[in-house]
C-alpha cells in the first residue's frame, strides 16, 4: 500500500480509483484473499510501476461511472497500462477464459464481440466456427434470412437474389442439397461448387 505521506500528497485515499487500486493489489498479493487463488496464485501480477497509486491514477485516470471497474484485456495477463482499462460487468463478462479469442484482419475479440460488431446473433457465430468454418468465412458469409410474400426463403449472391428452389435449379443441384449445403457451408461455396462437391464441406 501506498505510505500515509503519499496518501496525503495525491489526496484520493477515499476516492473510488484508490479502492480499485488497493483491491487489484491484494487480489494478487495478499495469499489471504479469497480471490487470492484466480489472481496472484496463477500469476497474475501488477506492474512495478503501479505500485504507485500516483502513477495508476495518471494511467487510468478517472473510472468513468460506478458501473465500471478495471479488467485486464487479456485475461492471462498482468495489470499493467496497456493491458487494462475501465469496463462495465457486462462488458467483463466477455473477457473471461471461457470466451473465445478470434483474429481477423490485425483484430482480435472475443466472439460475443465479433457478433456485435457484425450484427450476428451470438449463436450463429460459435457454431459456424464449432462446425470448421475458416475464420475469414464464419465473419464474413451473410446469414440468409429474408423470405418473399409466400414466405419461400430468399437468397442474395453476386447481386441476384432468388428463392431456394430457384438457386438450385439455376446450378443444377437438388433443392435438399442446397439447402444441405446451406446449413454447412459458406453461403459462395454452397452456390458455386460443383454438384459432387464435397471437399469444401463444414462440419
Amino acid at each position: 500500500m501506498a505510505n500515509n505521506n503519499s496518501t496525503k500528497r495525491h489526496g484520493l485515499s477515499k476516492s473510488p480509483e484508490y479502492t480499485v487500486w488497493c483491491a487489484m493489489r491484494s487480489r494478487c498479493r495478499c495469499v489471504t484473499s479469497n480471490v487470492y487463488r484466480n489472481y496472484g496464485g496463477r500469476g497474475i501480477s501488477i506492474c512495478e510501476a503501479w505500485n504507485s497509486f500516483e502513477t495508476f491514477y495518471r494511467d487510468m485516470g478517472p473510472r468513468p461511472s460506478p458501473r465500471h471497474t478495471i479488467e485486464r484485456i487479456n485475461n492471462d495477463g498482468d495489470y499493467e497500462p496497456e493491458n487494462c482499462r475501465w469496463a462495465t460487468r457486462a462488458e467483463q463478462l466477455r473477457n473471461t477464459r471461457r470466451n473465445r479469442f478470434v483474429s481477423f484482419n490485425g483484430v482480435t475479440q472475443c466472439i460475443a464481440e465479433w457478433a456485435t460488431q457484425l450484427g450476428m446473433p451470438y449463436k450463429t457465430l460459435q457454431n459456424r466456427l464449432k462446425r470448421g468454418w475458416s475464420v475469414k468465412d464464419a465473419l464474413t458469409t451473410p446469414r440468409v434470412t429474408s423470405k418473399d410474400s409466400r414466405g419461400a426463403r430468399k437468397i442474395t449472391f453476386r447481386g441476384k437474389t432468388l428463392c431456394l428452389a430457384e438457386w438450385a435449379r439455376e446450378i443444377g443441384v437438388a433443392r435438399a442439397t442446397l439447402g444441405e449445403r446451406l446449413a454447412h457451408w459458406p453461403l459462395a461455396d454452397a452456390l458455386t461448387s460443383p454438384l459432387n462437391s464435397t471437399r469444401k464441406r463444414r462440419g
